[in-house]
């Protein structure tokens, strides 16, 4: 069977006349302004859902990018265990606690500012990590931390605990 472009043109015509047909038929029918309303309105619902849910997916995209600042890598976690000794760098009154270390939390909150940094990495056992939470730790509690590294961390690694993001080095 051959097509011809005669045969195409007619189709065309035919449809398109079936077209117009249909739209003026429409448009004199006793319903056609509600009809045409509705078709508006539905449209205008239907953009102010499609930038709700844009707008929702880039906020969402943007709380992940931060969650994912936040958390400590593999090998900083490792490093942090393996320079602590694997014990929690909390005290139990005047001494170290003797728990495994089994978190790597931010000295100061990440909430709070606090970098996500090794010298910000503190080893710490789930019951230290979670009785801090959020809290930012008291000047003599850095202080003892410290002054307890100096006994446990290699010869040349600084002791200092604590960094905040805006004074981080970030390593390129």
């Amino acid at each position: 069977m051959n097509i011809t472009s005669a045969d195409i043109e007619a189709a065309a015509e035919s449809f398109m006349g079936w077209a117009i047909n249909a739209i003026l038929t429409w448009m004199a029918s006793p319903n056609f302004f509600n009809e045409l309303l509705t078709a508006v309105v539905w449209v205008a619902i239907l953009r102010v859902v499609w930038k709700v849910m844009f707008w929702s997916i880039r906020k969402l995209r943007k709380r992940h990018q931060r969650r994912m600042a936040r958390a400590f890598a593999a090998d900083m976690r490792a490093n942090g265990f393996r320079r602590a000794g694997g014990q929690c760098e909390f005290s139990n009154g005047l001494t170290r606690c003797r728990n495994r270390a089994e978190h790597a939390d931010h000295f100061y909150p990440f909430t709070h500012g606090g970098a996500t940094s090794m010298q910000n990495l503190v080893a710490a056992c789930s019951g230290h990590n979670l009785s801090k939470g959020a809290k930012i730790p008291s000047q003599m509690e850095k202080a003892r931390i410290e002054a307890r590294r100096k006994a446990y961390f290699p010869a040349l690694a600084s002791v200092k605990a604590g960094e905040w993001a805006r004074k981080a080095k970030v390593a390129v």
